[in-house]
C-alpha cells in the first residue's frame, strides 16, 4: 500500500471535512459594518484611525466601523474636547453637528462639507 502525501490545502480540506462531520457544518458570517471604538492619531508622522490609542491625547470615535474607518452613525470626541455627532462616510464626517467642549454648536457637516 502506498501512502499519498497531501499538500497543505488538501490537509486543510481533510481536517475541515472531518470537523464538519463531527461538529456539523458551521456558517461563518462576516459583518461588513461593525460597532466599536477607534482613535484618531496625528503625531510623529502617524496619521489615521487605529484600534488602540490614548484617550487623553487622541481623538476617540465610538460608532459604526467599516474597513477600519468610521462609517455610519457615530460620535467623535476630539483631543481638544470638541465633539462631532452624526453620520460618517469613509472615515470622514458626513452629516452631523460639531460642538465645543461646553456643548455650544460650532457648525454642521452637510454631505462632507463643514458649514
Amino acid at each position: 500500500m502506498t501512502e499519498k502525501k497531501l499538500t497543505g490545502n488538501e490537509t486543510f480540506e481533510l481536517v475541515k471535512e472531518e470537523c464538519e462531520r463531527i461538529l456539523g457544518k458551521v456558517e461563518t458570517v462576516v459583518k461588513k459594518r461593525q460597532k466599536g471604538v477607534l482613535f484618531f492619531i496625528n503625531r510623529n508622522r502617524i496619521v489615521g484611525w487605529y484600534e488602540d490609542g490614548d484617550e487623553k491625547k487622541d481623538g476617540k470615535y465610538v460608532g459604526e466601523i467599516e474597513n477600519r474607518k468610521p462609517n455610519g452613525q457615530g460620535t467623535h470626541t476630539y483631543s481638544n474636547g470638541e465633539i462631532y455627532v452624526g453620520k460618517w462616510k469613509g472615515g470622514s464626517p458626513w452629516i452631523g453637528t460639531k460642538y465645543n467642549k461646553n456643548g455650544k454648536t460650532l457648525g454642521k457637516w452637510v454631505n462632507g462639507k463643514f458649514q
